[in-house]
């Protein structure tokens, strides 16, 4: 039966690490505003009518460098982390530590038997203070991705949230992401370019490219990976393939600043999947988050088809559901929703409609089904398996996918080292070992394969 919400800002993990980074800002405004206030005061009573003050116009500085100085200090070293800890955490409710003691060696000889595990979006490219070989903060990272047998990650790149998000209503004037980038002591050229912002992310990404984490870029990439995968597996059948790799996609296309060209200066990068919005209307079309909603600009409907033309896959998360028709409408290519729940599990404006699940399944893409409690209302591993099965119900299971949402201010039913839970859960509840094989990547490669330039 599905779990109604009528408001899901409600029931949203983010809103509380969201009221952290915007009491923040308005602290940092208040105090520079007070400061800066205090010493012209100072420096007039003091140097202009000769008069002495409370404090001198001296000491008043040095209380201005001081604060200020402490302030920052905390800004730049203890803030990102600590928004990270609070933000992106597994609670696993169902198949706890007992029953994972209990079946190690059926869930480790299951999951194992999976070539190509895949998650379709994840946001660990936001906290750039990582190392993405191996952190001890967050979610996921190289070392785990290895450890969880997962094949590939689609890594998400957010370049701007809008100050007290939610999932309602958002305008797109306000820009709250700025403090996170701030904090994390990325370029200058970053602070006001939302563009410069995706660029940036996508080189910190590259930064990884090694022996073992590759960079998906073009179907001959793609099937040498396979391959290589492949080889190690049968070399070293006891052994999942130590190697793992990625796919660089975009979380809201309001970093193109308006700009085609800015498009292909992304594809040129290694942009592979482009969702047309985020949290905010903007001039590319609607957010189901955004205060209007509205369908595809004239604008947008270009980037739709220049998307198809390059080989970047279309991801329809977020987007409005008059975005949403309009992409169907032109769509001439798989398309996908990297990370999402259907309502007819879990009722709320985020999730998709049954008509959606359909009309994407047409196209023969995908829904990649997300592990947060707005996704899915229940936050078990139980839960999850039963959207699937809904979805498999109404479609097939050759149209479904893991949508995490790792890392991307959320609390999730596992982290990427316990993939295999969710291949345990799947076969625990009637899907074949080939079906579990589809769900949990061979779907999406399918896409993959019908989408990326040569």
């Amino acid at each position: 039966m599905p779990v109604e919400r009528e408001r899901l800002d409600a029931i949203s993990d983010t809103e509380n690490l969201d009221f952290i980074i915007n009491a923040t800002v308005v602290v940092l405004c208040g105090l520079l505003i007070v400061l800066i206030l205090g010493t012209m005061y100072s420096f007039i009573m003091n140097c202009i009518f000769r008069k002495k003050t409370y404090i001198s116009f001296i000491v008043w500085f040095s209380l201005v460098v001081s604060i200020l100085g402490i302030f920052l200090g905390l800004f730049f070293t203890i803030l990102p982390p600590k928004i990270d800890t609070l933000a992106n955490v597994v609670i696993r409710k169902d198949y706890d530590d007992e029953y994972v003691r209990a079946n190690f060696e059926r869930i480790q000889e299951r999951h194992k038997q999976l070539e190509f595990v895949v998650d379709v979006h994840a946001d660990p490219l936001m906290w750039t203070y990582r190392n993405m070989e191996d952190s001890e903060h967050g979610i996921v990272d190289i070392k785990r991705m290895i450890k969880g047998n997962q094949a590939l990650q689609v890594f998400g790149i957010v370049s701007k949230t809008p100050m007290f998000m939610n999932f309602e209503s958002n305008k797109n004037n306000t820009d709250s992401f700025m403090l996170l980038a701030m904090g994390q002591r990325w370029p200058l050229s970053t602070i006001f370019s939302i563009f410069n912002r995706a660029v940036h992310l996508i080189n910190v990404l590259h930064s990884y490219e090694s022996d073992h984490f590759f960079i998906i870029k073009t179907q001959r990439d793609l099937e040498e990976y396979v391959e290589l995968r492949r080889s190690l597996q049968i070399n070293n059948p006891e052994q999942t393939p130590q190697i793992t790799s990625g796919l660089l996609g975009i979380e809201g296309a309001h970093c193109l600043e308006g700009k085609m060209e800015n498009l292909e200066i992304l594809y040129n990068k290694g942009l592979r999947m482009l969702s047309a919005a985020h949290f905010f209307d903007s001039e590319l079309g609607g957010s189901i988050a955004g205060e209007e909603k509205y369908g595809l600009t004239t604008f947008g409907f270009e980037v739709i088809r220049k998307c198809e033309e390059l080989g970047i896959i279309i991801d329809i998360s977020h987007c409005s559901c008059d975005v949403i028709d309009d992409i169907l409408s032109i769509a001439t290519k798989p398309v996908v929703a990297s990370h999402t729940g259907v309502q007819g599990m879990c009722d709320n404006n985020r999730n998709l409609c049954d008509d959606h699940v359909k009309k994407i399944a047409e196209t023969g893409g995908v829904l990649s089904i997300a592990m947060f409690r707005p996704a899915i209302c229940e936050q078990t591993i139980q839960h999850f398996v039963d959207t699937v099965r809904y979805v498999a119900d109404l479609v097939g299971v050759e149209h479904i996918a893991l949508g995490s949402d790792w890392d991307g201010f959320v609390k999730t039913i596992i982290g990427v080292e316990e993939l295999g839970l969710i291949t345990d859960a799947l076969m625990n509840n009637g899907f074949s070992l080939d079906e579990t094989k589809m769900i949990m990547g061979e779907n999406f490669l399918r896409v993959l394969r019908e989408t990326l330039p040569q």
